[in-house]
């Protein structure tokens, strides 16, 4: 059983029994289990919030959304309302969103361009970087040296970015984002040069919610199990009317590896990146063919989900941000990935085809959502004390650094997560 030197008790999980860090992961080498509490429990919960979303590295944005100085975008990390901002010296910064006099949030805008916030409560501004800018009626209202602390908006810790994906902490003793990415980094590296002309363009993102807590989601993406069951009735569909081939919808069901990392993070690979037509198959081969060897090519082509813990998928033609909202509703946002240096009917098919797989009204996407509100429905079972995990456990082969390559529906992913999960949780 997988345990912690510091023994932290948390309140019971609903059925009765009181519940040590340590009791909510089983990894034994034979079994691994997790406690269904961890979908549900109050308590938890808002340590995730505290141990993971706040000390980990966060994904906000990408470098294509912030191009200009003054652009800025608004987003979360966890329930942390955050301003990401490029300032007037093209530093990207995030911001926490909350005024320092009452905590309004100062920045109600999804995204746009400005030198300052204004906070609309009572007047205070702050520059794009953050800085305490101006108070309002200040004269006379304020003791010599009673705002002596308040320099600005209160800022994250670390940001950095890596091929265009800006990353957050807010724990200064934090590892480099370069270390927190680990053996994922060649695999991210892959997916970034998708894009003939580095880097891609984020298109503004497909927004939904779904009833369920955040880390179904983190665990679906790179879950090569549960296809040939949940979609069976999509890729018919698909197939009767032609949309695709019957050898594709086997390919896509037959995925063709599954990774873990060490570092919480996961990989779901197989089959083609560019779902084309033969014409601008062939026209998106030669743009990349300038740029890399054949080999190079051709793994730039396996299509991959790859999941940077804690909480962004980075897939075939989009980035998906999971951005918790409570216990059992999630938020996830959807950018489209646009490919630069290519033939603009290539991004056409592609977009069209993401819309069709994984949009709220594709043949895929809403399959998922249901089945995460079944699951959230199903962990509140006072019955139910575990959830099975062990698909796979043994046969993996170690790659070596912290990586594990395993078969396609094995759970390989899905307990490189809880592993991570569990280590911050409980240190």
């Amino acid at each position: 059983m997988m345990g912690s030197a510091v023994e932290t008790v948390r309140p019971t999980n609903g059925k009765g029994r009181a519940m040590n860090a340590s009791d909510l992961v089983v990894d034994n080498g034979t079994d691994f289990w997790v406690d269904p509490c961890v979908y549900t429990d109050q308590e938890l919960y808002r340590s995730e919030m505290e141990k993971i979303f706040r000390t980990s590295w966060v994904y906000v944005a990408h470098e294509s959304e912030l191009t200009e100085p003054g652009d800025y975008l608004t987003t979360h990390v966890g329930e942390e309302p955050v301003i990401v901002s490029r300032d007037d010296k093209g530093a990207i910064n995030v911001l926490v969103n909350a005024c320092r006099h009452r905590a309004a949030v100062v920045c109600r805008e999804e995204r746009g361009n400005s030198k300052a916030f204004r906070c609309p409560y009572h007047g205070w501004a702050y520059r794009n970087n953050g800085d305490l800018l101006g108070v309002a009626q200040k004269a006379g209202a304020y003791k010599d040296g009673a705002l002596r602390d308040v320099d600005g908006l209160h800022r994250a810790a670390k940001v950095e970015s890596y091929r265009g994906l800006v990353f957050c902490t807010f724990d200064p003793q934090a590892p480099t984002l370069v270390e927190h990415l680990g053996a994922v980094r060649r695999h991210v590296d892959l997916w970034a040069d998708m894009s003939p002309e580095p880097e891609g363009r984020l298109l503004p993102p497909h927004r939904f919610e779904y009833s369920g807590n955040w880390k179904m989601q983190a665990e679906n993406g790179a879950d090569g199990y549960h296809p040939a069951v949940l979609h069976q009735s999509a890729f018919e569909t698909l197939d009767h009317f032609g949309v695709r081939s019957r050898a594709l919808s086997n390919e896509m069901l037959e995925v063709g590896k599954v990774r873990g990392f060490k570092e919480g993070h996961a990989i779901l690979e197989g089959g083609p990146v560019a779902r084309l037509n033969p014409k601008l198959l062939a026209s998106y081969k030669a743009a990349l063919g300038e740029r890399h060897d054949e080999t190079r090519v051709q793994e730039i082509l396996l299509r991959r989900h790859i999941f940077i813990f804690p909480n962004v998928y980075l897939m075939d033609g989009n980035i998906r941000t999971i951005l918790p909202r409570s216990i059992d509703r999630t938020e996830v946002r959807s950018y489209f990935m646009e490919l630069r240096g290519v033939d603009p009917a290539i991004n056409e098919e592609r977009l069209a085809d993401l819309q069709r797989r994984l949009g709220t009204a594709g043949f895929i996407g809403p399959d998922d959502l249901e089945t995460f509100a079944a699951v959230q429905t199903g962990s509140r079972s006072r019955s139910l004390d575990w959830m099975v995990m062990s698909r796979g456990l043994g046969r993996e082969e170690d790659l070596g650094d912290g990586e594990l390559l395993a078969l396609p529906s094995d759970e390989t992913p899905q307990r490189a997560i809880y592993r991570e999960w569990f280590r911050r949780i409980s240190a």
